[in-house]
């Protein structure tokens, strides 16, 4: 269980994101903040930082030097590239999408808090920004199903349903939400032409996604 503190400046806001992590048990809220010193030491600090006065690069630094938070996290509408940039370059420990599933957001916080660095955008930002990775790595980086118009992430949708995982062990997997693993899998099928598992499968073999042959003991 990790303990975190929640710094906003509104208290309804702060008190909707306890009961939005309220059925998680591996996230301990010990203190609601509204823009006030955290006063208990706590393992994650999760910064909203939508009413800041003060730059993003600052904030983050401020709150970093206050001797009871050990790590931090930026909590926005929108994950830029800019906000990663100023977030991280200023010792934040994660930068998390308000868009998120309250599952999605209570694994990222675990993760921060056992010390990953994490970046959770919502569906549509993260396949954006690997479109963008994707595009400016070059023809020198390819995967099967890129010349259909898959990126990297819908295609291992479609690799791992060949390899006859569920939605929920993908989840589990890729540290996703089940919801944003659905909608991986809704866009792959669109791409594809597919409107199945069982003709994903057969599509995805047929691209060079071919499953893993199970081990069978005697």
């Amino acid at each position: 269980m990790i303990r975190v503190a929640l710094i906003n400046d509104h208290p309804i806001v702060v008190e909707g994101l306890r009961t939005l992590l309220q059925p998680f048990p591996q996230v301990d809220i010990v203190e609601l903040d509204t823009f006030l010193d955290v006063r208990q030491p706590v393992d994650l600090a999760l910064l909203d930082t939508h009413a800041q006065a003060a730059p993003l690069h600052e904030a983050v630094a401020e709150r970093l030097a206050e001797a009871s938070i050990s790590r931090l996290a930026v909590f926005t509408w929108t994950v830029t590239e800019q906000a990663v940039q100023d977030a991280l370059g200023a010792g934040a420990h994660g930068v998390l999408s308000k868009q998120l599933a309250g599952d999605e957001l209570a694994r990222a916080l675990v993760r921060i808090g056992q010390g990953e660095v994490v970046v959770a955008r919502n569906p549509q930002e993260q396949q954006a920004a690997e479109d963008l990775a994707a595009t400016q790595a070059g023809r020198g980086r390819d995967w099967p199903g890129r010349d259909q118009g898959l990126t990297m992430r819908e295609s291992e949708m479609i690799a791992l349903i060949c390899q006859g995982l569920t939605n929920e062990q993908i989840a589990a997997r890729l540290y996703l939400s089940p919801n944003s693993v659905k909608s991986y899998i809704r866009s792959a099928y669109h791409k594809a032409g597919v409107s199945s598992r069982s003709r994903a499968v057969l599509w995805g073999i047929d691209h060079g996604l071919r499953p893993v042959a199970s081990r069978r003991t005697a």
